[in-house]
């Protein structure tokens, strides 16, 4: 008899044959648009250094991003809960063409400005409308399954993205014969970034609107969110929301100190060619999917929470480890196994977090969140960029492990009586 509880690769593909044919396609579309973070990810800072903008530059232009997306989402959480969150994803892919399109072809200070809070407006859309949409069309029998495989899909295009991203820039350097890692060459690869936005959009026109069905399994918490008691809750599932949203708070800082600049750190510290730094990076994402796809089902077994705490806390010593060897075999290494634990939580804490409020308080739950992590980035990212120009690039590592040390201690803390959360 085939497993059919997700804690076994067995069970795992069962769940994934049961996805309604409206997460599929949300899932296809979702895994296009991961190929254009990817591309995206590695060469885009690289195209701005080479215009000659300092790292402090861009500390500052990816904090703009960064506090675009916090104040949008504040705004277009209600037009998401207005208009649906498939509208609202096709809204958000759209504007996010538009402003890769116009940063590519006009990067001039104020373009690169007024593109990073226009592309803010579009990841807002994407981003807070990605864990209502998975939550609404599926079940908690297969919820965690469902954000993991989505995710999975989505970061191994990514690593898809970044190894082709690596590649395009020598490539365009031989055909036209331009200098490598010239401005002209990132210019030319990164339209390839637009691409992908363009074919996204097909799926999601395709997704038919589905009422929610509880499955008679369907018995966990997410059935509980959403009865009449727990409606009438709000202090409960307010605390909740503010809660998660601390958490954010440290995780954001801690993230904006080396996540943006990663391939910047491998591209000038250690002055590693485009295609080596498109390779580490799609290395970290193929790890990263590796994590998301494994997750669910360890959580079948010991559950989200503790899944959570454990694969978070196995990330720090690589954090150590990067910024205590000077070795760029060693530091590739440890950033790829960094990837694996720290962002292998990533399905678990989403679901999570819609499982534990009721239906009409997910949309503004995944807006504060996007909000305050996105502004807490915007802090830390400026912080990094001037460190980087004098020449400090080992000590945001620090910083890093410093938060996400406290971020894991108080998950542990917030949500240690795990009797509480026992079904999910």
């Amino acid at each position: 008899m085939v497993d059919a509880s997700g804690s076994t690769l067995g069970g795992y593909w069962q769940r994934i044959r049961q996805f309604r044919p409206s997460a599929q396609r949300y899932i296809i579309a979702n895994t296009i648009i991961g190929f254009a973070w990817g591309i995206s990810n590695t060469i885009y800072n690289l195209f701005l250094l080479s215009l000659g903008y300092s790292n402090t530059f861009l500390g500052g232009i990816l904090s703009i991003s960064f506090v675009s997306v916090a104040v949008s989402a504040l705004f277009v959480g209600p037009l998401c809960s207005r208009i649906g969150a498939t509208w609202s994803t096709i809204l958000g892919v759209l504007v996010l063409m538009v402003s890769a399109l116009w940063r590519i072809l006009m990067p001039i200070p104020e373009v690169l400005i007024l593109g990073e809070i226009i592309g803010g407006l579009g990841i807002s859309l994407t981003w807070i409308a990605f864990s209502p949409f998975l939550s609404e069309h599926s079940n908690a029998y297969e919820r965690t399954h469902l954000f993991g495989t989505t995710q999975s899909l989505s970061i191994i295009s990514g690593f898809i993205g970044s190894t082709v991203a690596g590649v395009l820039p020598v490539w365009f350097a031989l055909v036209l014969a331009l200098p490598i890692d010239s401005a002209p060459t990132f210019q030319f690869a990164l339209f390839s970034w637009v691409i992908p936005f363009i074919i996204a959009i097909i799926p999601l026109l395709l997704i038919r609107k589905q009422n929610h069905i509880p499955n008679q399994k369907d018995n966990s918490r997410d059935t509980l969110a959403n009865n009449s008691t727990t409606e009438k809750d709000p202090k409960g599932n307010l605390a909740i929301v503010i809660g998660f949203a601390f958490l954010y708070v440290i995780l954001g800082i801690g993230a904006g100190f080396i996540v943006p600049f990663l391939n910047v750190f491998f591209w000038d510290f250690y002055n590693l060619p485009t295609p080596f730094v498109g390779l580490i990076q799609g290395l970290g994402s193929a790890s990263v999917a590796l994590g998301t796809f494994l997750a669910p089902i360890l959580s079948s077994r010991i559950g989200k929470v503790r899944t959570i705490i454990i694969v978070q806390t196995l990330s720090l010593p690589f954090l150590v480890t990067l910024a205590v060897f000077v070795d760029p075999f060693i530091a590739s290494a440890s950033y790829i196994l960094r990837q694996v634990f720290m962002t292998a939580a990533i399905p678990l804490d989403d679901a999570l977090k819609m499982e534990l409020v009721p239906r009409s308080w997910r949309t503004p739950m995944s807006a504060i969140i996007i909000a305050v992590f996105n502004a807490s980035i915007a802090l830390s990212v400026q912080i990094t960029g001037q460190l980087y120009d004098l020449g400090l690039f080992l000590l945001p590592f620090w910083f890093t492990l410093i938060c996400y040390s406290v971020g894991t201690a108080l998950y542990a803390f917030f949500y240690k009586p795990e009797k509480r959360l026992s079904e999910t």
